[in-house]
């Protein structure tokens, strides 16, 4: 029997056909990335590229999950919590353990490129009307968001122990803890999402200059409610590069 809750598979299902019909989708004749061209004129190829392998969405990074098998003696109804430990996996995001939930997805969401993707896919699906203009604003903090059913619920679980557990490690190795946290559910699978927030400036001088040619985002919970087979602990390392996340030649994060 399958471990994946049944959001989590179709979710999975979800970026499994999306990334099929982005390889058959045509290829632009224009050289370069994706995020070179307008917005508007973004394929389905181009949005997967942006969304889940591109410098605001790294394809790789580093994902431990531990979670606890709880079983009930059907004599005595004694339940014993058996514990499974920690797994820690490198490797794509669509590229995941079957023994364990839909891999979480983490993304640069402060980034104007990746919010526009996010219409433009929209958009792509039908789920947007298609002349829409896209428009994405300039946020005043810098934004990641970790997105997934069980991230989600891990994170608000342990939301009054999670502000200090959760930072951006800069390359002068000092820490930007976040700031502000917010959980926002959406309506169809996939599309839940804890955002974190992070100063942009401290006393006038940047936090993260544009040349900037590493920054990890750290973050690490651990959810009070056990839930049966369900993960009980979640922590990430992403390794993001801020110098390459350019667009129309500005930075854009």
């Amino acid at each position: 029997m399958s471990l994946w809750p049944p959001d989590a598979l179709s979710w999975r299902r979800g970026i499994v056909a999306l990334l099929l019909a982005a390889s058959l989708a045509p290829v632009s004749a224009r050289a370069g990335d994706p995020w070179d061209k307008k917005p508007e004129q973004w394929t389905l190829k181009d949005v997967t590229a942006i969304l889940f392998d591109s410098p605001w969405s790294p394809a790789k990074f580093s994902v431990g999950i531990e979670f606890k098998e709880i079983r009930e003696n059907p004599i005595t109804k004694e339940r014993v919590e058996k514990p499974h430990g920690v797994r820690t996996i490198e490797g794509p995001q669509v590229a995941w353990d079957r023994e364990l939930p839909a891999r979480p997805t983490v993304r640069w969401w402060s980034s104007r490129t990746l919010r526009l993707a996010e219409q433009r896919l929209a958009q792509l699906q039908g789920r947007a009307p298609g002349d829409a203009p896209l428009k994405a604003e300039p946020i005043d903090y810098f934004v990641i968001a970790v997105e997934g059913s069980e991230p989600l619920r891990i994170l608000r679980d342990a939301e009054d122990d999670l502000k200090p557990a959760v930072y951006l490690e800069l390359p002068n190795g000092m820490p930007l803890d976040a700031i502000d946290v917010q959980f926002r559910e959406g309506t169809l699978a996939g599309e839940d999402r804890v955002l974190f927030f992070f100063l942009r400036k401290i006393n006038g001088v940047p936090t993260i200059p544009p040349d900037t040619s590493r920054v990890v985002f750290r973050c690490r919970a651990t959810a009070k409610t056990h839930r049966g087979q369900e993960p009980n602990s979640l922590d990430l390392r992403v390794t993001f590069e801020p110098r390459k996340m350019r667009s129309a030649n500005k930075p854009d994060f």
